[in-house]
């Protein structure tokens, strides 16, 4: 939909979720459906791609939204084609949290249609209610 600013990348992501998870990694291997724990490595050191049929259960396995894994992984490993499924789509894939915001929002607005000011490049947001 639109140029996105550098994030964390997926290998970076998966290294801080699974230290946090405070896992062992042979665990989460075979909690994915992996008979050998280096494969977690792999992906923690970005060797190895995480194929998107273990994104689901390596989100639930790390207590993650798989809809921002499944984001940041196809926003790196095959950026063209995420952008071709959110056009057809026509909407941005969102998150628990991003829908909870959206769903905020609307309360707020009371189901309005806001116009969106922004007053600088630095995330300052300004909502006039039309």
């Amino acid at each position: 939909m639109h140029e996105k600013p550098k994030s964390i990348t997926v290998a970076e992501f998966l290294t801080r979720k699974i230290y946090e998870s405070g896992q062992f990694q042979h665990d989460i291997a075979t909690a994915i459906g992996y008979d050998k724990p280096n494969i977690i490595t792999m992906f923690k050191q970005g060797k190895t791609k995480v194929p998107l049929n273990v994104v689901g259960p390596l989100a639930k396995v790390l207590d993650i939204d798989p809809i921002y894994l499944f984001r940041l992984v196809m926003s790196e490993y095959c950026p063209a084609t995420f952008q071709a499924v959110e056009k057809y789509l026509g909407s941005t894939i969102l998150t628990k949290r991003e829908t909870t915001w959206i769903e905020e929002f609307r309360k707020r607005t009371l189901y309005g249609d806001p116009e969106v000011l922004i007053l600088s490049k630095k995330d300052v947001i300004l909502l006039a209610l039309v």
